[in-house]
């Protein structure tokens, strides 16, 4: 999964110049079968353009329908898709979909660690419902240092942080 943050910072990286919003998708969550296991990642860029996939197929075009209302208010949401009673894919998944906007420090603290194998941690908030919520996000840890992946999100140690994925 690391391989596939990694090319969604490099495409991110070359989109910065110009001024496109990204939103991220993250499976979070995971009941019954899927092609793909929580952890997958895709970047949708404003002008339709995807990078990283979350399923065989059968999801992202549902995600990029979904993402519109992140391009639009920036707030965090999940999406359940319900595949039960779709061809080849047999589960519901739970997607975070959250504006990407890292900071440069964040982008330099990846490049760094990915580069030296250091691990790191991603931590996403969220509840397993379809719903807005300005606490929903994701924090990429390396080591005491934390960075949001967009700005509007602010952790609230009230919130639980239900997923956490590690690369070691």
């Amino acid at each position: 999964m690391t391989h596939e943050l990694k090319k969604i910072f490099q495409v991110y990286e070359s989109t910065a110049k110009a001024p496109l919003k990204a939103v991220l998708a993250t499976v979070v969550a995971l009941e019954g079968s899927s092609y793909r296991k929580p952890g997958v990642r895709m970047l949708i860029l404003e002008n339709g353009s995807m990078v990283g996939a979350v399923s065989g197929g059968c999801v992202e075009k549902e995600i990029v329908r979904q993402a519109e209302s992140v391009f639009k208010s920036g707030e965090a949401k999940v999406m359940t898709y319900d595949g039960r009673y779709r061809l080849g894919c047999e589960g519901i998944l739970y997607i975070l979909l959250e504006s990407f906007e890292p900071k440069p420090a964040a982008i330099k603290r990846f490049k760094e660690n990915v580069k030296n194998r250091n691990a790191f941690k991603i931590e996403s908030s969220y509840e397993k419902k379809d719903m807005v919520h300005r606490n929903f996000g994701s924090c990429l840890i390396f080591g005491e240092d934390r960075f949001s992946i967009h700005e509007a999100h602010k952790s609230d140690p009230a919130f639980p942080i239900v997923y956490s994925w590690c690369r070691t």
